[in-house]
């Protein structure tokens, strides 16, 4: 996918950069952009905006508490049940085998019949 995009001719990816400023034009947006490798700042009008922040987990918070895998993701059961009782992860924090919210979601509804079906019985 991502050699698709990059050979595409109306698709810009941009890398270790920074966006400071979406403002909403009539009919495009004017963004602020900071490259992190030149240190140079641009506005540049787009059709359209996608973020993608990277693919560690911000799990640190959880270190110690639940267990984690050698990448910091959270380690969960087919129930999306972790190593504490009644502790569930969902989404990105837990290895998806595909990062999107769609994902997530599907990680939510398996997580929230386990719950009910500990609630009922």
């Amino acid at each position: 996918w991502l050699e698709q995009a990059m050979a595409h001719p109306r698709i810009t990816i941009r890398t270790h950069s920074e966006v400071k400023k979406v403002t909403q034009l009539a009919t495009q947006l004017s963004l602020t952009i900071h490259d992190l490798t030149s240190q140079k700042t641009e506005e540049v009008l787009v059709g359209g905006l996608i973020v993608r922040l990277g693919i560690q987990p911000n799990t640190e918070i959880f270190s110690g508490q639940v267990n984690l895998d050698q990448v910091g993701y959270i380690i969960t059961d087919r129930a999306q049940r972790t190593s504490i009782e009644n502790i569930y992860a969902v989404g990105d924090v837990c290895r998806p085998v595909c990062f999107s919210l769609a994902t997530a979601i599907g990680h939510g509804a398996i997580a929230a019949k386990d719950i009910a079906e500990k609630l009922r019985q």
